[in-house]
């Protein structure tokens, strides 16, 4: 059982990296791009792309939601049979759903 919280964890991180990544290369590499191409072109390069990207995008956005809830879920059951005061991660939990 050990596996599966490392797993979500690493789920977790990796979606939103994707995300991070997918936004940074879509603004800075693949629309400056776009300049080189004949203005006929530009709207279908880039239609095409956020159609693909969409995908990407909901379905890291999914699974950031689930992990983070799973995580949530787990750091308060460890906190209710351990010492550990949660207010601080409900504190950075509220700054980061609040960014």
């Amino acid at each position: 059982m050990t596996f599966l919280p490392a797993f979500i964890q690493w789920l977790h991180v990796g979606s939103v990296v994707l995300l991070i990544g997918g936004f940074f290369f879509l603004r800075v590499i693949l629309l400056p791009s776009t300049s080189v191409l004949p203005d006929s072109q530009k709207p279908k390069l880039v239609e095409a792309a956020f159609r693909r990207f969409r995908v990407v995008v909901w379905i890291a956005l999914v699974t950031t939601l689930m992990s983070g809830i799973y995580n949530f879920i787990a750091f308060l059951r460890s906190a209710s049979t351990a010492t550990q005061d949660p207010s601080i991660y409900i504190l950075v939990l509220g700054i980061k759903l609040f960014i």
